[in-house]
């Protein structure tokens, strides 16, 4: 008899022992996302998939919510302000306003441009993973892309091209933004001069 009572509290204490790793597996495995935001999750180390706001389910072990230790930050009047931080990447219409830029005109002369641009992120995965300093480099694309843009027009017409320069250069912004998961809302020329 006490043999039975013996294997019956192995079996017992066996059961207890799976039923809690289960309990923590499932735990472990549900994740929450605020709305407005959106986690990358790796699996063995390598993007998987984006987990959108709500309840989540992963598989532990296997999968992982990535750290908020990448450098994801948009300039507003030269302060980087972070587009990542422990809740997720946001997914809000963010701005980055470059400080303006001295700029030759067709004619030579000298034009002072201030843009602002308006941009969402689609592809949080493109924009973590294929981009290495993203304010960094969306700052210089807008740079070269506003170089070329007034680059067209000469000093005198380009000050009533505001609204054309703004389409032209959403457009340009555009191409490159897609493949950084970014779609352009809409630039503004806030002065030209």
């Amino acid at each position: 008899m006490t043999e039975f009572l013996n294997s019956i509290n192995g079996m017992a204490a066996t059961w207890v022992a799976l039923v809690v790793i289960v309990i923590l597996f499932i735990f472990r495995g549900i994740k929450y996302v605020p709305e407005g935001r959106t986690k990358i999750v790796e699996r063995l180390g390598r993007r998987h998939k984006a987990i959108n706001p709500g309840l989540n389910i992963i598989i532990p072990i296997i999968d992982k919510v990535k750290s908020s230790n990448v450098n994801l930050f948009t300039l507003v009047n030269e302060k980087k302000f972070p587009l990542l931080d422990e809740t997720g990447i946001t997914l809000a219409e963010q701005r980055m306003d470059p400080p303006s830029k001295k700029l030759l005109a067709k004619d030579n002369s000298e034009i002072n441009v201030d843009p602002i641009v308006y941009f969402k992120i689609i592809d949080p995965i493109k924009l973590v993973y294929d981009v290495t300093d993203f304010a960094g480099s969306f700052e210089t694309l807008i740079e070269t892309t506003l170089r070329q843009e007034v680059g067209k027009y000469d000093g005198d017409t380009i000050v009533t091209s505001r609204d054309t320069l703004g389409d032209s250069l959403k457009k340009s912004l555009q191409e490159a933004g897609t493949a950084w998961g970014i779609s352009i809302v809409r630039v503004e020329i806030e002065d030209i001069g």
